[in-house]
């Protein structure tokens, strides 16, 4: 049974640090220990609901980024898509890790953010 992996990339090299903030979805068709597909997948819509929207679309089964918002997280979740969050490193050496077993989730509290508002902080 293959599996529908997104990692949340910026440039398509590294995972990006933010969800929110990546350029770019590359989506990993995973079948055993072989990737039988990967695809750069179109950007969402940058509307509430956008990523979630796509992944859907999509049929992902698992997402893999570094940071995101609880508001991102819990909807994910709730619709039966595992997120690995707290991952950075190279794509390419953060997809054979979840192939071969050894990529840990990390804690929400340290990698899932609550926004009060929905102002984003500027620099």
């Amino acid at each position: 049974m293959s599996k529908r992996i997104v990692i949340c990339s910026k440039e398509g090299r590294k995972v990006e640090k933010h969800l929110g903030h990546c350029n770019e979805y590359l989506l990993y068709v995973i079948d055993g220990k072989e990737v039988i597909e990967k695809r750069k997948l179109s950007e969402p819509e940058k509307v509430h609901g956008g990523v979630l929207k796509l992944m859907l679309e999509e049929k992902i089964d698992v997402v893999i980024t570094c940071n995101l918002s609880s508001g991102v997280y819990n909807s994910l979740k709730e619709r039966g898509i595992k997120v690995i969050i707290g991952v950075t490193g190279e794509n390419e050496q953060v997809l054979n890790k979840y192939i071969a077993g050894e990529l840990t989730s990390g804690s929400e509290e340290d990698f899932v953010h609550t926004y009060i508002s929905h102002e984003h902080p500027t620099k």
